[in-house]
């Protein structure tokens, strides 16, 4: 106890919020541990489901669709024949800043 009462007021605030994060964590742990929810046995129907959706997810093409090219063309003038050789390429990023009227 004396060496509490002989340490610095800063230190001592200090030490207070460590302990105070220290606490908080370790409750935030544990109730996590507490609060888990048990697992639950799927029904045969729901096995059946889960293993024809794994199946379909394993088995699917996905393609996507979502392409910005035609944005930088129309809207800051990028030039799709730029191989990033000529010393006049940019990258879209220096297109667009330069559309804003900001140096780069």
């Amino acid at each position: 106890m004396q060496r509490i009462t002989k340490m610095k007021r800063r230190t001592k605030v200090l030490l207070f919020f460590v302990l105070l994060v220290v606490v908080i964590v370790g409750g935030r742990l544990v109730a996590g541990l507490l609060l888990q929810e048990a697992p639950r046995v799927l029904t045969p129907e729901e096995e059946v489901m889960r293993a024809h959706t794994v199946q379909l997810h394993r088995d699917a093409i996905v393609i996507d669709g979502h392409n910005d090219v035609a944005t930088w063309i129309l809207d800051f003038g990028f030039d799709l024949g730029m191989d990033g050789d000529e010393p006049g390429d940019r990258s879209p990023l220096i297109y667009a800043v330069r559309s804003l009227d900001v140096a780069p």
